[in-house]
């Protein structure tokens, strides 16, 4: 058992994820496991503290400057940056890949905003194959450019899914597809309030009323419905594609978290980007008061949320459920917001139906 703390300690220092626990050839005892067993024992895989930062800047420099239909100067970059940092060092301090998942989604925005459709397709699968809640944002890109984006997403998938048969046994890799749809996909719920997931069901448990399980995911089901016919309406509706961007970016990482199986706090950050650029965006162009006093709450309480798991106060927000209802106040902002701006005035040219090329590369 000593053993095992160790690795823990080990693994946490390292910044290693664990992949899986394989006994070696003579078979081995649980104080027996050991790090760095490479003939057998605990198999771990170094993933460095580089990677994951710099996919996410990567992301986040490309999709300011390619989403929008004026990008931002580096002042506004600067102070959209400050939110995000301060919601991604949560995530550099464990081993979670949230933030290279968040990275793989903006590279997704910004190559659909540049129509690099198989760019867009290999990011978003790459994205889901890290963390299951990419997924919801893929369909709703296949709704609206169902012909250049669809087809491509599908073989992307199909091929990151396929890859993991060329390096491991068939059955091994069938059976750990098995255990991820059985354990992954399971909403492993806990009756304690002060430790369960940070989604719909805890705002409505700790405000409203207790929800079951079913009736959860039918508000999953319905709210997705609800993302992607809103994104089709605004497209019909030729509203801006910065703005439809950004109505998508809102909307769908905030499903994403509020309305996701197992939503834990530290994966908010991968609503971080959206948040804070919306908020700057919201403060240097012309927007009511209720939209700006709606997008500056939301990254406030976002923000403040993710700092507090670095400090030894007990998380009261999340106690509070802060981190869901700031999501849902600004996919409240996304929803409503681009909506407006769209029925304003429309651009000068429209690009073609799966060609939003508003801006060039």
């Amino acid at each position: 058992m000593e053993s095992l703390i160790e690795v823990a300690e080990f693994v946490q220092l390292r910044r290693l994820r664990i992949l899986r626990l394989q006994p070696s050839e003579g078979g081995v005892e649980g104080d027996e496991v050991r790090a760095g067993g490479w003939g057998g024992g605990l198999r771990v895989v170094q993933v460095d503290a580089l990677p994951a930062p710099a996919v996410f800047l990567l992301g986040f420099r490309w999709w300011t400057r390619t989403s929008l239909a004026r990008p931002l100067c580096r002042e506004h970059r600067a102070v959209a940056w400050l939110p995000c940092a301060g919601m991604a060092c949560v995530t550099l301090m464990d081993v979670q890949l949230n933030l290279l998942a968040a990275g793989f989604i903006l590279i997704t925005l910004a190559a659909v905003a540049l129509s690099r459709w198989n760019m867009a397709a290999l990011a978003v699968s790459l994205a889901c194959c890290l963390k299951a809640y990419p997924v919801a944002l893929a369909p709703v890109i296949a709704v609206v450019y169902p012909r250049r984006f669809a087809p491509r997403w599908l073989a992307a998938m199909a091929l990151c899914l396929a890859l993991p048969f060329l390096f491991q046994q068939p059955a091994y890799v069938v059976r750990q597809y098995g255990e991820w749809a059985r354990w992954g996909l399971n909403q492993r719920r806990s009756l304690d309030l002060d430790r369960g997931f940070q989604d719909a069901m805890m705002v409505c448990r700790r405000w409203l009323a207790p929800m079951s399980r079913q009736t959860y995911v039918g508000l999953e089901v319905g709210a997705g419905a609800v993302v992607a016919l809103l994104r089709l309406r605004r497209r019909r509706r030729q509203a801006p594609p910065e703005e439809l961007l950004h109505c998508m970016a809102g909307l769908c990482c905030g499903w994403m978290r509020v309305f996701g199986p197992a939503t834990e706090a530290q994966t908010y950050v991968q609503l971080a980007p959206a948040a804070a650029v919306v908020t700057v965006l919201a403060w240097a162009r012309p927007r009511p008061a209720w939209f700006r006093t709606l997008v500056t709450a939301s990254c406030v309480l976002l923000t403040l949320s993710q700092l507090q798991l670095l400090l030894p106060v007990n998380r009261p927000l999340q106690h509070l459920s802060v981190q869901p209802i700031a999501a849902l106040l600004l996919m409240a902002a996304c929803g409503v917001g681009a909506g407006r701006a769209g029925r304003q005035g429309v651009a000068a040219s429209q690009p073609s139906r799966d060609q939003p090329q508003f801006r060039t590369a």
